[in-house]
């Protein structure tokens, strides 16, 4: 356990993953799961460092604990910090639609309540070194599917979409069934307006992983800009049958519903959007969309 003189870690873990489509922080990418912050912290401690101080979102810690920290809690004193939109200084305010999470800066002030002692501050999903060992990887076996995909999971982080998309396409050239390769593909190909080549990779993850409630999620989301509302709709109810408590399908659904002139329905959905996030930034603007249902149902 720690001592005053041992060094305490500090591991920025808030992050959303954007790019990368999902959580990098707890994503496995060793051959026994390991994370890559099980690799950081592995260093850490044998270099002396006698104290973890987790900074995460507060809606993945139970995740977070089961996949992460239960791995150390025995073997080292843990704290866990949530960073929020809302812990800001008095006289600043959140823009309005702000949904990612503030950063270093204020992920570090977070902390000072719980550490008292020289430290140290990592990024929990930073791939960016493993680059040049997976080129290498790359280099000696030429059909390492998994080097491919690990290699665009970097190359997504760095903001290298362009590099990160043939990576994928090569790791699904030597193996197609790879369902996080599919994933990382559909989402990449959404997120740059190309809808219409998303739609093949999220079928064929969906199909790969069946109760994955992400892949109906992204597909709903797909079908939704191709302006294919039905099936949108259908993609988002499957979402929330594999996963009832998952805000974001709610704003989908309600809007494919309105889409498609089923404006009690879409009421429906808005409201437990409300319900499973209160705190979301996006509340002004689904309560104004919800007070246009009600004045236009009146009328």
């Amino acid at each position: 356990m720690s001592s005053a003189s041992s060094p305490t870690l500090l591991v920025l873990a808030a992050g959303m993953g954007s790019r990368y489509g999902g959580l990098k922080q707890i994503d496995p990418v060793g051959p026994a799961g390991e994370t890559i912050i099980d690799y950081s912290i592995f260093d850490a401690l044998r270099a002396g460092f006698g104290k973890l101080v987790f900074i995460i979102r507060e809606d993945i810690e139970d995740a977070f604990r089961e996949t992460v920290g239960s791995r150390f809690e025995n073997r080292v004193a843990v704290e866990y910090v949530f960073q929020s939109l809302e812990d800001i200084p008095p006289h600043f305010t959140v823009p309005a639609g702000r949904t990612k999470p503030w950063g270093t800066t204020q992920a570090i002030l977070l902390a000072a309540g719980v550490i008292h002692e020289p430290f140290a501050a990592i990024n929990a999903d930073d791939f960016s070194g493993a680059v040049p060992h997976l080129q290498k990887a790359i280099q000696l076996y030429a059909r390492y599917a998994e080097a491919y995909q690990l290699l665009a999971v970097a190359q997504l982080q760095m903001n290298q979409g362009v590099q990160a998309e043939a990576s994928l396409l090569k790791a699904l050239e030597i193996e197609d069934r790879m369902p996080k390769a599919q994933y990382l593909l559909g989402v990449l190909y959404a997120k740059t307006n190309r809808a219409n080549l998303a739609e093949k990779p999220l079928t064929r993850f969906a199909e790969l992983e069946p109760a994955n409630p992400d892949a109906h999620l992204e597909l709903a989301k797909v079908d939704f800009a191709l302006n294919k509302f039905p099936e949108a709709e259908s993609h988002a109810r499957v979402a929330i049958q594999r996963k009832e408590a998952n805000p974001g399908v709610y704003i989908v659904l309600g809007y494919s519903l309105l889409r498609q002139k089923k404006a009690q329905d879409a009421r429906r959905a808005f409201e437990l959007f409300l319900k499973l996030e209160p705190q979301s930034p996006m509340i002004p603007d689904v309560k104004t969309v919800i007070a246009q249902i009600d004045e236009h149902a009146r009328r």
